[in-house]
């Protein structure tokens, strides 16, 4: 209408003046906002030329009161239709908000609204649970309110975001008599279970005590105000004992001392009976007679009077401190000290050295000589001068004459001149007679000629020659032919030399070490691994052995070093079969013939080797008797064992040497060899050598039994009870740290087969 207007009043105006007749009429726009585009609602229609100021030729404005809207304009986000396309901030990028009606910067999660821009009253986060409360969003602090603050959903005192100092402080009443643990402070909105406010509880866990509880002698803190029973002023003293002093110790008080405690006093009782207390022997009057006492010894003898608290008449005495045995010496009564005066003095019925509590210091000190070689042992103390009486002590063994100061000290294993040092250990050794040992720094076997010394026992780093020429250079020893070696395998040919210590050239060796039966090939020499039936003399012994070989002690003779698993054939008429052999130990050569597992299953070096199948029955308590046809008469027999299969050492290493009876108690007939000299240990005598690999100790043939034995038969003529027993004891006579290893055997340390150890057994 207002164009309409506007168009009419100018038709009308040049109707009236008419300036431009015969001009085109043009129409504007109005521009107010100045941005190049005018409102279409509002037009000028003219024919004057030239532009009117704020007015333009296009209509296409969208918003006239926008300088920032017109068409082309760039979109911006703020719900306005910038560029006059009929959309509202299109193509810019949008987001959700929510409405937060609060405005705690939380919105309602259901009033979700997408848009560039942050809408009137709304929020970038939602999770809101009360959009009418500021005080609760997410992530606010958590407060005894009865609302949920944070909006977490958990309640108040479930919630571990609580702000703990908005609760009530509870106290744990676990014997429910209505006080709280003073100790325990519980933070909380609501009251807990088994909770309650007064927090002066000093033992939660006894309904007796409490503040309100009455304070009895029974050594607790009853009303718990910190003091007990006397120290309380409010004891009921009803509950308190009275004691009375016992000042003679006589278990008797003094009935006129009572006063009441709860804890007894020392030197109080609850007897209020004692005639004396200053005398430990007058007690109470039915308990106190009287004796006579004659020698005024102040004990007396004879018949006691009547009980009362006063002797009958003078002289009298009370029993209770015993019988005199002379009532006529005062120097003998039960309260003497036993001294040297030939009399029992304390009325024990011995006197003088027979009394074993003889006053020492009534003694005098003697010196005895035992064995008569003129020296005593210790000093003692005796009223009566022994035989054998000598002014000298210091004899280290009394019991033996060819021991004491001043002896000659030998090889004997005794310190005979009694010094503290035995045999190569006592610098007065007498040395004429005995071995010389030399040096053999570079551990060649040969000794240096001018460092022998004399011993009784060769020293570890000592040998008993002194041959060596050069003691700091272990391949050169005594003075030796040599001959020429042409393929350089260490063993030579030909001419000899003379007698010298260094070889002619550097290829020379020495005679002694061996002849090579081939000095043109070095895989030929004594010292080369000859291998069975393959035509050649590789360790030029003359003879091509058979193959295989019956035992692990032949393949050590042919020059097998490396222990590992080697194929044998015993001759049982079985076959051939696989075998652990152990080159190493105690000079090599063992054979395994049984074991904890079958195949060995040891998780640990050094026996880490799968082994054929050895027993027949598969049962691990016998030994495997396949070696029988080649084991020689006189063998080894070793057992070793480990506590557990995955250590790496042995507990228990132990060699029996030169057994003869090997063949018969692996016979399988046990009526022929039952040995265990009629007292159910050990066998027939001469024990064998044996040796405990571990500690290294010894035992040469003859020692007694009870420092290791074997034990064979436990049942004589019994095919069902077959076993062998290995008992160390230790090596030290102690059974129980040693090794005893069977089926009957009370005391094991290896030999159960469940109990997670591995044993091993070995001949040669």
């Amino acid at each position: 209408m207002r164009l309409g207007l506007l168009l009419a009043l100018a038709i009308g105006c040049q109707r009236e003046r008419d300036p431009c007749l015969n001009q085109p009429d043009r129409i504007w726009f109005e521009d107010r906002d100045r941005d190049g585009f005018g409102n279409p609602l509002v037009g000028l229609l003219t024919c004057e030329a030239g532009l009117p100021d704020g007015w333009v030729d296009n209509p296409l404005d969208c918003d006239d009161l926008r300088p920032a809207v017109f068409p082309g304009a760039t979109e911006l986000c703020d719900g306005v239709d910038n560029d006059c396309d009929i959309g509202v901030d299109e193509g810019l990028p949008v987001q959700d908000y929510f409405a937060d009606g609060d405005g705690d910067g939380f919105g309602l999660a259901l009033s979700r609204v997408t848009a560039c821009f942050v809408p009137p009253d709304a929020a970038l986060l939602a999770g809101d649970c009360d959009d009418t409360n500021a005080a609760r969003y997410p992530g606010a602090p958590e407060v005894c309110d009865g609302v949920d603050n944070d909006c977490d959903g958990v309640p108040e005192d479930d919630d571990p975001d609580l702000v703990v100092a908005t609760g009530v402080v509870y106290h744990p009443d676990e014997d429910g008599d209505g006080f709280g643990d003073r100790d325990v402070e519980l933070f909380a909105c609501v009251l807990p279970p088994d909770g309650v406010l007064d927090g002066t509880d000093c033992n939660d866990a006894n309904a007796f005590q409490n503040p309100d509880a009455i304070e009895v002698c029974d050594g607790v803190d009853d009303d718990c105000d910190d003091l007990t029973d006397d120290s309380d002023p409010g004891l009921v003293t009803a509950t308190q004992t009275q004691w009375f002093q016992d000042a003679d110790g006589d278990g008797f008080g003094d009935p006129g001392t009572g006063f009441f405690t709860c804890t007894t006093p020392w030197y109080h009782v609850q007897d209020a009976s004692d005639c004396d207390d200053t005398d430990p022997f007058v007690t109470a009057a039915d308990t106190t007679v009287w004796v006579a006492d004659l020698d005024g010894d102040g004990v007396g003898a004879g018949v006691p009077s009547a009980p009362g608290c006063t002797a009958p008449a003078p002289g009298m005495v009370a029993q209770l401190i015993g019988v005199d045995c002379d009532d006529l010496d005062p120097a003998n009564s039960p309260l003497r000290v036993e001294v040297c005066d030939g009399g029992d003095n304390d009325c024990d019925g011995l006197a003088d050295d027979a009394d074993p509590s003889l006053d020492l210091d009534t003694a005098t000190i003697y010196v005895v000589d035992a064995d008569f070689d003129g020296y005593g042992g210790d000093p003692v103390a005796l009223c009566e001068q022994p035989g054998g009486a000598v002014p000298e002590g210091g004899d280290c063994n009394d019991a033996d004459p060819f021991v004491f100061p001043g002896q000659t000290e030998v090889c004997n294993g005794y310190d005979d001149d009694c010094n503290g040092y035995v045999d190569d250990g006592d610098p007065l050794l007498f040395t004429d007679g005995l071995q010389y040992f030399y040096e053999d720094l570079d551990g060649d076997g040969f000794g240096n000629p001018t460092s022998g010394d004399p011993f009784c026992v060769q020293p570890d780093d000592r040998v008993p020659n002194q041959a060596d020429c050069d003691d700091s250079r272990a391949s050169i020893g005594p003075p030796a032919q040599w001959w020429l070696d042409d393929d350089h395998d260490g063993y030579g040919t030909g001419d000899t030399s003379a007698y010298v210590c260094l070889p002619p050239t550097g290829d020379h060796v020495r005679v002694d070490l061996g002849e090579d039966c081939d000095d043109t090939n070095p895989a030929i020499q004594p010292g080369a691994f000859d291998a069975c039936a393959d035509g050649v003399d590789a360790d030029c012994d003359g003879v091509d052995p058979l193959c295989p070989r019956p035992s692990c002690w032949a393949l050590l003779q042919d020059g097998v070093t490396e222990s590992g698993v080697y194929t044998i054939d015993p001759g049982d008429g079985a076959g051939p079969k696989d075998v652990f052999c152990d080159m190493t130990t105690d000079g090599g050569g063992w054979t395994l013939v049984t074991s904890t597992r079958d195949p060995v299953d040891d998780q640990a070096a050094p026996y880490s080797f799968d082994l054929a199948t050895l027993e027949p029955d598969g049962v691990m308590t016998g030994l495997w008797s396949g070696l029988r046809p080649v084991i020689p008469g006189n063998s080894d027999i070793r057992f070793s064992c480990k506590t557990l299969v995955t250590d790496t050492e042995m507990a228990v290493d132990l060699v029996f040497y030169d057994i003869h009876w090997y063949r018969e108690i692996t016979s399988g007939i046990d009526e022929v060899v039952c040995f265990n000299e009629d007292d159910g240990v050990g066998y027939d005598l001469p024990p064998p050598a044996r040796k405990n690999l571990i500690s290294g100790q010894v035992r040469e043939e003859g020692n007694h039994w009870d420092e290791g034995y074997l034990e064979g038969e436990d049942q004589c003529q019994s095919l069902d009870d077959f076993t062998i027993d290995f008992d160390d004891r230790g090596m030290d006579s102690n059974q129980y740290d040693g090794t005893d290893w069977g089926e009957d055997d009370d005391y094991v340390k290896c030999g159960i087969t469940n109990a997670g150890e591995a044993w091993f057994v070995w001949v040669r």
